[in-house]
């Protein structure tokens, strides 16, 4: 039997198998997504005379349509404010009014725990996210939290002017809506998108084609990724123009997509070390994203989310372009979308990658033919 007529019947019997698969098990029929009321509760924490928290229980459980206080403005005590949705529970401490933990529900560490995107950083001038940063160090001043209908809002003042004034909500999805308001607090205001992002293993590290913790700037022009081995010292960029700025790795991002009031955003490195499997001290370098507001004012969403080529695709705001493809990228969307389709009608990724496959050498047939026959022509001269 020719060469020709095994692929020939290679193609048929694949096109068999596939259609009585299909039938068998048909694709399943999308399920819609149940719309969860956001959940509000908190832990009662305190905090010593030397800054350190000491995290209590479960204090109350704020059933949204109703209006709580969380904490108290200068009282020496610190709440843990918690929100969730269907993909993302979020810690905030009033104790700078900020994220200490963010967690993807559905994606796990390399401990097997549900994935913090908070990277656990050693360092004095490390940052959380939405954390200000006040005559440049991180903000530690307690903020009355107050929850009114799933809206978020942490509220400091002096009495004497200054006020810091942050709102927070979360939708069905992976944005928080972020709107802070300064007053009276120097020429310019600095809140921080956090320092790093999620904790990675030696293997993940030791992997030279991943990425981890890098930071990028992405305006309408240009896209700017800083690697972080690779910047020194401290890195300012213009806001002009900018969608979007923050965090990304080969498989996650945590972005701030800024509405308004970003004039500047800067990237600083904090030097760390840690020990490898030798004993040896290694470095391990972390970056520290800022933005700046000359206005006092900052609006916008903090998206963090799995790079998941649909879903930056349907956010759109130039989400997408945090995808790697290399040179071959047009034709690597191309074959992303048509494996996704295939996945759609037979609900398994192996065969989705063999029907593919198939399909590839089908449309490559005709050629392959023509090349077999010539190839074989020249042998007999």
């Amino acid at each position: 039997m020719s060469m020709e007529k095994r692929i020939l019947i290679a193609f048929v019997l694949s096109a068999i198998i596939f259609a009585i698969w299909s039938i068998i098990f048909p694709p399943p029929k999308p399920v819609r997504t149940k719309v969860v009321e956001t959940a509000v509760t908190t832990a009662a924490s305190t905090v010593d005379e030397t800054g350190v928290m000491e995290e209590g229980s479960v204090e109350t459980a704020a059933v949204a349509g109703t209006q709580s206080l969380l904490g108290a403005t200068g009282g020496g005590q610190a709440l843990v404010v918690k929100m969730s949705n269907d993909v993302m529970d979020i810690a905030f401490n009033t104790q700078g009014a900020s994220i200490e933990s963010l967690v993807l529900k559905r994606f796990d560490d390399v401990a097997g725990e549900p994935l913090n995107l908070v990277q656990s950083v050693e360092h004095p001038e490390r940052t959380h996210p939405l954390q200000m940063v006040i005559d440049g160090s991180p903000d530690t001043r307690v903020y009355e939290a107050v929850e009114t209908n799933g809206l978020l809002t942490f509220t400091w003042a002096d009495g004497e002017g200054r006020s810091i004034i942050k709102t927070v909500s979360i939708d069905q999805g992976y944005g928080l809506n972020v709107s802070v308001e300064v007053q009276g607090v120097g020429p310019e205001s600095v809140m921080s998108l956090g320092t790093g992002m999620r904790d990675t293993g030696p293997v993940e590290r030791a992997n030279r084609f991943a990425t981890w913790g890098d930071a990028t700037v992405v305006t309408v022009e240009d896209k700017e990724d800083y690697r972080r081995e690779k910047v020194d010292g401290s890195v300012s960029v213009q806001g002009t123009g900018l969608r979007f700025t923050g965090f990304e790795d080969t498989y996650f991002l945590s972005v701030f997509r800024a509405e308004e009031g970003v004039s500047k955003v800067v990237i600083n490195k904090l030097s760390l070390t840690e020990t490898d499997d030798k004993g040896e001290v290694v470095d391990l370098p972390v970056l520290r994203v800022d933005i700046v507001s000359s206005s006092g004012l900052f609006k916008g969403e903090l998206f963090s989310a799995p790079k998941e080529f649909d879903l930056l695709q349907k956010e759109s705001g130039g989400l997408e372009e945090t995808l790697h493809f290399g040179i071959f990228h047009p034709i690597a969307v191309f074959f992303l979308k048509v494996l996704r389709w295939i996945f759609g009608y037979v609900g398994n990724w192996g065969w989705a990658i063999v029907l593919l496959t198939v399909a590839i050498r089908m449309a490559l047939f005709p050629l392959m033919h023509k090349s077999t026959v010539s190839m074989r022509r020249m042998q007999k001269v």
